[in-house]
């Protein structure tokens, strides 16, 4: 269960600890992991990937490395067996992220969307969604439930296809593949990294 890797990622990312904060977060190690469960990347093309500098980087390969999550092999890092095991518990809760053409919920140049299953029962308020993406560098965060095989803005609009007509629907309908309790969340940004990473702070407020 995703809830027992968070602890994993927030000690990588430094986050439980006294002391400075380390130039990368549990979002940077979040992705570090979902992308090393695809292929083997070396240290310049994660930084790349990520979005940190090559200090950075360094720090955060370090920490997987001593958390036994990677291993540094000569065509690159890729991930250990508890590695895999910890992508895979955090696929069970975000199986789906990925950019989106947003139509009318855009808020910026660069949309992107993840789905986290069931957590429809977490959500106090789609602001803290929001906030947290803002935080993160979007312009703006959109919260969706998927319930009764509609998409539905939490105490609001039951069903926003009928009431917000918009190509986005089918698309987030065929990319995320929703069931009823998941949870929807777009994000918009100025750039790619932007839009990904609030998508993910506004996901993990659901899952912490």
């Amino acid at each position: 269960m995703i809830l027992h890797v968070v602890p994993i990622l927030e000690k990588v990312a430094g986050e439980t600890t006294i002391g400075p904060s380390p130039t990368f977060s549990k979002l940077h190690v979040y992705k570090a992991i979902a992308l090393l469960g695809e292929r083997s990347l070396g240290r310049n093309a994660l930084s790349q990937e990520l979005g940190i500098g090559p200090g950075a980087i360094r720090t955060l390969i370090t920490k997987l490395k001593t958390a036994d999550i990677i291993k540094i092999e000569s065509n690159g890092c890729r991930l250990t067996k508890k590695g895999q095991t910890v992508r895979e518990a955090m696929a069970k809760r975000i199986p789906v992220s990925k950019p989106v053409k947003a139509g009318r919920m855009s808020f910026s140049k660069f949309d992107h969307a993840v789905i986290v299953k069931n957590a429809s029962t977490m959500i106090r308020s789609p602001i803290e969604q929001r906030d947290a993406a803002i935080v993160q560098g979007a312009k703006g965060a959109t919260t969706i439930i998927f319930k009764n095989g509609k998409f539905a803005l939490p105490g609001d609009t039951p069903d926003c296809e009928k009431d917000f007509p918009d190509e986005v629907w089918k698309t987030l309908r065929r990319e995320l593949k929703p069931q009823n309790g998941d949870v929807i969340i777009v994000a918009s940004g100025e750039s790619v990294q932007k839009a990904e990473y609030g998508t993910l702070a506004a996901a993990w407020t659901l899952i912490s």
